[in-house]
């Protein structure tokens, strides 16, 4: 019994010892800013905007425009696909391309700028206008972005643009037309300034805007970087700032904002929209340590892209 008992105490003293190396707070710093310690306090006051599902308003947009323009196209690797309960490994999930098409971006009183969704089968893509009135088509752009800007412009006229890309030396067909008007020089003089941005961490951004004297409130709208069309974050703010919360980690996105004044009655002009604003990443160790979720101290579930930006207190213990 003896030699039992002293392997007990040699076994549990190794795991001991095994459990006190790790006894330690470890100081984990994802991508430090110093502006975050100073937003506590400030963020209270502030509105706290509802997670937008971007993914349901892009889903929405998907189905309106299923008139053939869909298009087979990647395969992505890795997918498990279950039928009637059964899982079957790893096997390859068929996607759907984006509805090829334009969207507006921006218009001033001089030019007009459109975005699209980018094909993984592009080699680059042609843009071609046509001016109300005038007949033909005239190719302004070819390239392998997804954002153009025509400038030199008339004002407070009517333009068409339609979009095709080139795969293997050979066209698609175009896109629908879109249609943009600029503005009149005396409506853009309502366009406000474009609003100031900042990511708080894996999952919200900081939004400030100025209020123009006697606006009655405030739109604010985003856009995903992919190209995609803007969706409206809320039109009711009556405020000056607001943070958007249950966006993607190391995803960019713009941002743009309008104001509707009680002299007019009427809303504003667009302001210009930000640049790409990217929200912070999480270290793939943190994902590892603590999976997708947590709990907040409100019992809520959040996701672990959250503590991007924080710094993050470990604590292991062990008790024999």
């Amino acid at each position: 019994m003896g030699s039992v008992e002293t392997t007990g105490k040699t076994m549990r003293a190794a795991v001991t010892a095994s459990f006190l190396v790790m006894c330690a707070i470890i100081l984990l710093t994802i991508a430090p800013n110093s502006r975050h310690s100073a937003l506590g306090s400030e963020l209270k006051s502030e509105k706290a905007i509802d997670s937008l599902d971007l993914s349901r308003s892009f889903r929405s947009a998907l189905r309106a425009h299923e008139n053939g323009f869909f298009r087979r196209s990647h395969v992505t690797k890795g997918a498990t696909v279950c039928v009637g309960g059964g899982c079957f490994g790893s096997k390859p999930a068929v996607v759907l391309e984006k509805p090829f098409e334009l969207f507006e971006h921006d218009a001033t009183d001089s030019s007009l700028t459109m975005s699209w969704y980018m094909r993984k089968d592009a080699d680059y893509y042609e843009l071609q206008m046509q001016k109300a009135g005038e007949e033909g088509w005239s190719s302004i752009f070819n390239g392998t972005g997804n954002f153009a800007r025509k400038k030199n412009l008339d004002c407070n006229s009517d333009y068409s643009f339609r979009l095709r890309y080139r795969k293997n030396g050979n066209f698609s067909e175009f896109s629908p037309a879109l249609n943009m008007t600029t503005l009149d020089p005396d409506y853009i003089i309502t366009r406000m300034s474009s609003p100031n941005v900042e990511a708080l961490d894996g999952t919200t951004v900081r939004i400030v805007w100025d209020r123009a004297p006697r606006t009655q409130k405030s739109e604010i709208q985003i856009k995903s970087e992919d190209g995609g069309p803007w969706v409206t974050v809320s039109d009711t703010f009556s405020g000056a700032s607001a943070r958007k919360k249950g966006l993607k980690a190391g995803h960019g996105y713009l941002f743009r904002t309008r104001g509707f004044t009680r002299d007019s009655e009427v809303w504003g002009a667009w302001s210009e929209p930000t640049g790409i604003i990217q929200t912070m990443s999480l270290h793939p160790t943190i994902k590892e340590m603590f999976g997708d979720t947590l709990t907040n101290a409100e019992g809520e579930k959040v996701s672990t892209d959250a503590l991007a930006g924080k710094v993050v207190g470990i604590y292991f213990s062990a008790h024999c």
